[in-house]
């Protein structure tokens, strides 16, 4: 959790200060030595706007782009056709998940959005039919972002109630989802 805010703002004041330093006295030479080279006028007043401006790009603009960027892929894949290939659409969820501990969010809201994907991927991995193990652990966490939803508790209880030995992982879900009831 301290990471993830450590990343959220360190990569704001990152590219803040690029686009100041790089952008923004850039604009400040061009106007005093191309636009305007005869003429002398202080710029504290353009300095100021042009700093405003680049942490407004920096803080503000750089987290609608992560926002825009997670729902645009999260729309995508809502929509998603019976007749993909479903490792593509697997790989796709994976990398929505992944991008939720980006740098473009704070902790609690890369969670939401993550708890959103994961009931996403678990609907998705339901209606594809896969139990590999990498599956379980979505339902998983899907039943505990809703434990009351069955939708995700008889999925889970079928892959666990095939005749083998239950490991202590899955002794330790049965419990859980036991106590849930």
């Amino acid at each position: 959790m301290l990471y993830q805010t450590l990343k959220f703002y360190l990569a704001r004041i990152a590219v803040s200060l690029i686009l100041i330093f790089g952008l923004g006295y850039t604009v400040l030479f061009f106007l005093h030595e191309v636009a305007l080279p005869n003429v002398l006028f202080d710029d504290v007043a353009i300095q100021w706007a042009i700093v405003l401006v680049c942490l407004f790009f920096g803080f503000i603009a750089y987290g609608m782009v992560g926002e825009q960027r997670f729902f645009n892929a999260l729309h995508f894949l809502k929509g998603v056709s019976p007749r993909s290939e479903p490792e593509d659409i697997k790989n796709q969820f994976e990398n929505l998940l992944s991008f939720t501990y980006s740098s473009y969010f704070l902790p609690d809201t890369g969670k939401q959005y993550r708890i959103l994907g994961v009931l996403l991927y678990a609907d998705y991995l339901l209606s594809i039919g896969d139990e590999t193990p990498r599956a379980l652990n979505i339902y998983v966490q899907a039943f505990l972002q809703s434990p009351k939803d069955s939708r995700f508790r008889k999925p889970l209880l079928a892959i666990l109630n095939q005749g083998r030995e239950l490991t202590q992982e899955e002794m330790d879900l049965l419990l859980i989802m036991f106590q849930q009831e």
